[in-house]
């Protein structure tokens, strides 16, 4: 029989009854003080109870193990098998040696032995949750930075879109000015050409008309004194 902590036991009964065959269990396999509480944990045959719990004269085992330990004469003692894994000993009253309880020692190492790697296993079981669970925090660190390093990049390129869009602006800003700069000049010198050309004109103008007064009055001159000379010879 199997324990809930995985050693192997014989099937034994507990009681004020097993005082004199209690010696003879330390052959089997594996003698745990847990059989006590599997055994506890029996139903009932309803051959003895005590305060209407189980005894070990209830115990369905209890006639054929009294009558192998020989408190009952008996011409063919049972054999009583310790119930285990690979490798189970089989023993009886009457053929225990020295090789069975090497073998069974052995078995017990191996028992032993597999129930320290079971329970390294449970123990490792708690450090394997730790490691998941800094695995688990290590992903969701590595999804924040990733999710940091994406926003930082949308970030950065609309800053930069953003810079590109100004300087684009700054520049539009900057020909426009210049444009409205050189009309302005354009404008300034077409004006102050036809001002000159407009004082040029003048110029000739007013050069035109005093020559041409004193061309008249010249001519009135003449025609006055050709008259006197007229007027004269008479």
């Amino acid at each position: 029989m199997r324990n809930r902590l995985g050693f192997c036991t014989a099937e034994v009964g507990v009681g004020s009854s097993t005082l004199g065959w209690k010696k003879h269990t330390r052959v089997l396999v594996l003698a745990l003080p847990q059989v006590v509480d599997i055994i506890k944990e029996f139903d009932g045959t309803g051959l003895s109870t005590e305060g209407g719990k189980a005894t070990a004269a209830s115990w369905k085992w209890f006639d054929l193990m009294h009558e192998a330990i020989g408190d009952r004469p008996s011409v063919t003692p049972p054999v009583v098998i310790a119930t285990c894994a690979q490798g189970a000993v089989v023993i009886t009253p009457s053929s225990t040696t020295t090789q069975q309880r090497e073998n069974a020692g052995e078995a017990a190492g191996d028992t032993a032995t597999a129930s320290r790697a079971s329970t390294s296993s449970r123990a490792s079981t708690p450090k394997k949750r730790r490691v998941d669970v800094a695995e688990a925090l290590q992903e969701l660190r590595r999804q924040d930075e990733q999710e940091w390093r994406t926003i930082h990049q949308e970030e950065k390129e609309r800053e930069d879109r953003r810079e590109a869009e100004q300087a684009r602006q700054a520049a539009e800003r900057e020909e426009n000015e210049q444009r409205r700069y050189r009309e302005m000049c354009e404008r300034q010198e077409r004006f102050q050409q036809e001002a000159a050309a407009r004082e040029e004109r003048w110029r000739e103008e007013t050069r035109a008309r005093d020559d041409r007064r004193d061309q008249e009055a010249a001519a009135r001159d003449e025609r006055f004194l050709a008259i006197l000379e007229m007027l004269a010879k008479k």
